[in-house]
């Protein structure tokens, strides 16, 4: 009998502990100013340039999260469009090269739209 209770117990430990929340190793997105600063080194922006990056990404964050929220991808496509043409203006040639081949890498390995 001693048996059975301790079997039942170790039963209903082992569901408790699996109903308990835990880390559902979902990384969180980049913050803005994680973003800037990884441009700025991968790109070599200038403090100016870094600013202005700063301040493009603010412009366009709540818009993006909005149509991501909506999971409407032709609203976020248009909105990412509009952000990478006003970033690609505070470039200059090397670093517009360099941005192009990030945005590739970063995209790699991921499922082509319509699967």
């Amino acid at each position: 009998m001693k048996k059975l209770i301790m079997l039942m117990l170790l039963v209903c430990g082992a569901f408790a502990m699996q109903a308990q929340p835990g880390n559902n190793d979902k990384r969180k997105p980049p913050t803005i100013e994680e973003r800037t600063a990884r441009a700025k080194k991968e790109l070599n922006l200038s403090d100016k340039q870094a600013g202005k990056w700063k301040e493009i990404h603010e412009k366009y964050d709540k818009e993006i999260k909005a149509a991501l929220n909506a999971k409407d991808r032709e609203k976020r496509k248009t909105i990412t469009d509009k952000l990478d043409a006003e970033l690609n203006a505070i470039l200059n040639k090397d670093q517009k090269k360099k941005f192009i081949e990030l945005k590739k890498k970063r995209f790699k390995g991921r499922r082509p739209k319509g699967r």
